[in-house]
């Protein structure tokens, strides 16, 4: 992970090679805090939701994770999925914000 964010400033930041493939990467550190901030609420948020599956009681992650993640592959590549689709539920607000050029600065 370290070796893929060195490549990932030194592509963005030193180089300024800016092209369709940096541009999650532009709209994730434009807005990092709120992304470190949107992905904390959520995760509280599902975890606290609580479901029924086959009469268990289950916290909202291992739900999401059983229900629909699960069924599509081997655990491995499910919770690959879940991730991705976890990144993506919070790039979507992030990105909207960067589109209306909405910035937190501390």
């Amino acid at each position: 992970a370290l070796v893929c964010l060195a490549v990932c400033y030194w592509a963005n930041d030193i180089k300024q090679w800016r092209g369709a493939w940096t541009k999650p990467f532009v709209i994730f550190g434009a807005n990092a805090i709120a992304a470190y901030t949107l992905h904390l609420v959520l995760a509280v948020c599902i975890y606290s939701f609580h479901a029924q599956l086959d009469g268990l009681t289950l916290n909202g992650h291992d739900y999401l994770f059983q229900r629909f993640f699960a069924p599509l592959a081997g655990p491995s590549f499910a919770s690959l999925l879940y991730s991705l689709v976890f990144v993506l539920v919070c790039f979507l607000p992030i990105w909207l914000m960067y589109r209306k050029q909405i910035f937190l600065k501390i």
